[in-house]
């Protein structure tokens, strides 16, 4: 397993080529954009920014998981993918300040 962090549009040219040389079905990407609508991230990730990735997963030779808040925007842009949620309980700040959430896990298998 290769792990590296980079912006997505990066790793998209990256993958395109690593593909050509890899079986398409050895090629597993996992990738945490920012969260939609949240604040603190300091990182510009405008909505086409996940039909971008939407598209991406649509037409990849590997597989995909996209995690992502649970929000109704989102869930229309992976529609088209098998999707998981579960609970989750945000502690920034510390574990009293918790809050009660829900995460989609995107697949496109």
């Amino acid at each position: 397993m290769t792990r590296w962090k980079q912006d997505w549009q990066r790793w998209r040219r990256s993958y395109w080529y690593k593909s050509k040389r890899q079986r398409p079905g050895h090629v597993t990407s996992m990738i945490w954009p920012p969260y939609w609508k949240t604040e603190g991230y300091g990182v510009a990730f405008p909505f086409e920014e996940y039909l971008k990735l939407a598209e991406v997963m649509k037409v990849m030779k590997g597989r995909m998981i996209l995690t992502i808040n649970d929000h109704p925007d989102m869930e229309k842009v992976f529609a088209d993918f098998r999707i998981e949620r579960v609970k989750i309980n945000y502690t920034v700040g510390g574990a009293d300040r918790g809050k009660n959430s829900s995460e989609m896990i995107v697949m496109n298998w």
